[in-house]
């Protein structure tokens, strides 16, 4: 798997389920590309690195991970997305080779 912590911007659609406090991810840009997600394989959260960010104690203290299926121009593939609610911000962590 290649890793990166690179932001991408995500558009989701409003989901009621507790894994998915951002919204269930339908489409992001990065690397001049957009992905479709085809379907959210599975979910977990991680606690966030609390003292190491900026953010105040009481903050929420999980990331959402997501390993989903999408899709591009280049073809489709497994990758790696997160949610950190603390920072209301979407990142991509990995894609599987």
């Amino acid at each position: 798997m290649r890793r990166y912590d690179e932001e991408v911007q995500a558009v989701t659609e409003p989901d009621t389920s507790p894994e998915f406090p951002g919204g269930r991810p339908v489409r992001f840009g990065w690397r001049r590309s957009t992905y479709l997600v085809v379907s959210v394989e599975k979910s977990w959260a991680s606690d966030r690195e609390w003292w190491r960010d900026d953010l105040p104690y009481d903050a929420p203290p999980s990331i959402w991970n997501y390993k989903v299926l999408a899709r591009s121009n280049r073809g489709q593939g497994i990758l790696y997305l997160s949610y950190d609610a603390g920072h209301d911000q979407w990142l991509i962590r990995g894609v599987e080779d």
